[in-house]
């Protein structure tokens, strides 16, 4: 088990490593990003697609979870809304589903997203 919660995410997605920097920003160290072609096989529980398909949380207790609640995991750490968003995904009657449904509607989009001459975006 990571000593702190532990972020995994896709190291080959621009879009992912764009949000990865800013959630660092705002959780400092009290969360440890990895990409998932480093950390993957530090965690055999995990299949190799859940990877794929989105960021993986592993808490420091060792629970497991994926997608927005592990995006809400992270910034849980570090600020009130983060908190929030947490408990109304964990306690609010239909807030896991939309979170999550949004979650996968961007994720399947992420090359879009990705693209250097997404409007609005400044790119390195």
């Amino acid at each position: 088990m990571p000593a702190k919660p532990l972020l995994i995410y896709d190291g080959d997605c621009r879009f992912c490593c764009r949000w990865v920097g800013a959630w660092k920003a705002v959780t400092g160290d009290r969360v440890l990003y990895e990409p998932s072609q480093i950390a993957g096989p530090k965690f055999p529980q995990v299949p190799p697609e859940n990877f794929a398909r989105a960021v993986q949380w592993i808490g420091a207790d060792g629970s497991i979870c994926s997608g927005a609640e592990a995006v809400f995991s992270a910034l849980a750490t570090a600020t009130w809304y983060g908190r929030m968003a947490l408990t109304l995904y964990r306690k609010a009657p239909g807030f896991a589903r939309l979170a999550e449904a949004l979650y996968a509607g961007v994720a399947a989009r992420r090359g879009f997203y990705s693209n250097p001459h997404y409007p609005g975006e400044d790119w390195p």
